[in-house]
């Protein structure tokens, strides 16, 4: 198990280290408007959204929408989504609701704008703090990398294809932690 994890390491940080496709100039004045400057995350940094967001977990939608206002979709039973907005803190956040009343949240999803990254060879250097996996999305051909904390209640998801991209953190409360690691994943849009 652990060589297993030493050469998944070793996979991951060549993957990551290749150099970007070249993408053709364009003018500053272009670029600058359509993009707003990069914010480049630690580990903690993220983990840190837990304090922000994670105080919703065993609370019921009535307090969810008392935050965030009314969600902007309801993508299937019990799993609601809020687009990013200054209540999110500009973050698309997407929260599950168990299926029993009260309805309390188990799992936060909060998605990185394209603006804020983690680079994952941070993680990776973090690996002791870590459990490491890796799969395909179940509704896309796109795979992705996860790096769940040891309690196994916080998770770094990142979507791997050319590069690697820091992609979202998901929080679940301590029962749900078990069961989501062993749930398949699903790919949400971005918006």
């Amino acid at each position: 198990m652990q060589k297993s994890a030493i050469a998944f390491a070793g996979l991951m940080l060549a993957a990551c280290n290749q150099p970007a496709a070249q993408q053709p100039p364009q003018p500053a004045a272009h670029a600058a408007a359509a993009k707003p400057k990069a914010a480049s995350l630690s580990v903690g940094d993220v983990l840190a959204w837990r304090t922000t967001y994670g105080d919703l977990l065993g609370k019921t939608k009535e307090a969810a929408v008392e935050r965030f206002g009314q969600p902007a979709s309801e993508d299937r039973p019990g799993v609601w989504t809020w687009d990013a907005s200054p209540k999110t803190n500009n973050r698309m956040v997407t929260i599950s609701f168990s299926d029993n009343p009260p309805h309390n949240a188990y799992a936060i999803k909060v998605y990185a704008p394209d603006q804020e990254t983690l680079d994952p060879i941070d993680v990776l250097k973090s690996a002791p703090q870590f459990n490491f996996g890796s799969g395909t999305y179940l509704d896309s051909v796109t795979s992705y990398f996860l790096a769940e904390t040891r309690d196994g209640r916080n998770d770094l998801q990142f979507d791997v294809g050319d590069r690697v991209t820091f992609s979202a953190a998901i929080f679940t409360s301590a029962e749900a932690g078990a069961a989501a690691a062993n749930a398949p994943k699903e790919r949400h849009r971005r918006r």
